[in-house]
């Protein structure tokens, strides 16, 4: 992926190419990088220096000598401090929000809950007083911030930073990245939540580095919807009009009062089914967790009989895309260890070929601020100069 095979190629394009290489690694050498890329090892250190002087990276130290004796090599890694990147997740009632360091550690992340946005410039203000309170508070370092990546539900081109339309949020064709950097001294990027949250797999978590199919799927507390990120030959699949990765209600009214029927029948005194019974509109994962958590069957029903649902839309995908791997983030990750053998169970039900039985799949370690942290891949991978 980062190849670049000749000592003619320009000299921007060697740094980010070393750059990469030393992000990928915790520590890495010159003759190390040298190998992978084919660059002499002059180049190499020449650009190793360069890099070093620019505040991207720093000296480790020394490595081990290798069997045949000699000088130690010297090790290079990130330089941590260089910058900070903040990532953003937007929602109708709240703004879920993460600070990094430049060799993506999470340094602060909190949840910020706000009335229902009415406009794109009230938006924009919420935004930008969150960012000001962080700044007063010394949360955030204003020469530090490299950048801000928004993601946010709905069709968004990301190539010019516009909102083409948002379901949730009931905007169109709104121009927030322009918006936004008009009000706030800061670069910007947006995108789709879920595609947000697909290269968040692909750049924070180390395991899917060298995966080319990912299948990254967003599931929140109300079930309004599922958002799909696909990353297909290590590039996010748009469509042809932005549009691509949208799936409405999933678990919809019918399926919920089919659910809230059966456990009525089977446990008319349960407190979670009194509870549900009352609000019979508000199917929200919070409540039924809580009293899963605490051991009741009824909860433990309804997020198996969620789980099945989830199963179902999952395999149409994988006998879709055929994906080598399904990543899960949201706020349905708090449910793991009680929907995962049911989501094992029943993918495979509803899989048609053969070969893609067993799929590998997993849990987002980020849980509920997945679509935030992906939101930070936004600015890295332009820092980085990678897509």
């Amino acid at each position: 992926m980062y190849k670049s095979g000749s000592t003619r190629l320009i000299r921007n394009l060697n740094k980010n190419h070393v750059l990469n290489l030393v992000r990928l690694s915790n520590s890495v050498t010159a003759r190390e990088i040298s190998n992978l890329t084919g660059l002499q090892m002059s180049t190499v250190l020449y650009t190793l220096k360069s890099l070093e002087q620019d505040g991207f990276i720093k000296n480790l130290g020394f490595g081990n000598t290798t069997s045949l004796g000699g000088k130690p090599p010297v090790l290079w890694g990130i330089q941590n401090s260089y910058g900070n990147v903040i990532g953003i997740e937007l929602f109708s009632t709240e703004i879920r929000l993460v600070v990094l360091n430049f060799s993506r550690e999470c340094l602060y992340k909190n949840i910020f809950p706000h009335k229902r946005i009415k406009n794109p410039e009230e938006l924009v203000i919420k935004i930008k007083n969150i960012i000001n309170t962080l700044l007063s508070k010394q949360i955030l370092n204003k020469g530090k911030i490299l950048g801000i990546g928004i993601g946010m539900p709905g069709s968004i081109d990301n190539k010019n930073g516009k909102i083409l339309f948002s379901y949730p949020f009931g905007f169109h064709k709104i121009p927030l990245k322009k918006m936004l950097e008009n009000e706030i001294p800061f670069l910007f990027e947006i995108d789709n939540d879920a595609n947000a949250g697909a290269l968040g797999v692909k750049w924070l978590q180390p395991q899917f580095q060298d995966k080319k199919h990912i299948l990254y799927v967003s599931i929140h507390q109300k079930f309004s919807g599922m958002g799909i990120g696909y990353i297909f030959n290590d590039r996010i699949y748009r469509g042809a009009r932005n549009a691509a990765g949208e799936l409405k209600l999933f678990i919809t009214d019918a399926v919920w009062l089919k659910i809230l029927k059966t456990i009525t029948k089977k446990e008319p005194n349960d407190k979670l089914v009194i509870e549900l019974n009352q609000n019979k509109d508000h199917h929200n994962l919070k409540s039924v967790l809580k009293y899963a958590e605490q051991g009741s069957k009824t909860g433990t029903y309804i997020l198996g009989e969620i789980a099945k649902e989830i199963s179902k839309h999952l395999a149409q995908l994988v006998n879709l895309l055929d994906p080598e791997v399904i990543v899960i983030g949201g706020d349905i990750c708090e449910a793991e260890m009680i929907i995962k053998p049911v989501l094992e169970e029943q993918i495979n039900y509803y899989l048609i070929s053969e070969i893609t039985k067993n799929i590998p799949f997993s849990f987002s370690e980020f849980r509920e601020f997945s679509g935030a942290m992906g939101a930070t891949a936004l600015i890295y991978s332009k820092v980085f100069g990678s897509d």
